[in-house]
């Protein structure tokens, strides 16, 4: 053994040869650890990608949840004011008719004439 060790630093070929080993063990041994370094910071850089991709997607969703909700209240709002616009027009439809009956009325009355039309009678009537 003592032999091997003084053949390896003891003479010019055996130092040359020591090196090199010295050189290709370094060279594996950082392989192996760039390998494993590698390995290691692409499952960090991969699981950071995952949560940001995630967070980006969350927030999406929530915009155009926001998007689609402010639609609908816009929606609800002309909805709301069309139905007040119909609805104003036909109460006002309604005390038309009503002016027009006791216009009608009054004047049948004035010629000695009389229609008396019963509140059963005028639903009947004004129903759809």
């Amino acid at each position: 053994m003592m032999a091997l060790i003084e053949l390896a630093i003891g003479t010019k070929l055996g130092r040359i040869v020591t090196g090199a080993l010295a050189v290709v063990l370094a060279v594996i041994g950082f392989r192996v650890w760039l390998a494993a370094h590698d390995a290691s910071t692409r499952h960090e850089a991969l699981a950071g990608y995952v949560k940001q991709v995630e967070l980006d997607a969350a927030k999406a969703k929530l915009a155009e949840t926001e998007r689609q909700l402010d639609v609908g209240r816009k929606a609800l709002s002309q909805y709301a004011e069309l139905l007040a616009a119909e609805q104003e027009k036909n109460r006002a439809a309604d005390e038309a008719l009503e002016q027009e009956i006791k216009f009608h009325e009054a004047e049948l009355a004035a010629k000695g004439r009389s229609c008396h039309i019963s509140d059963d009678d005028r639903r009947w009537l004004l129903k759809p």
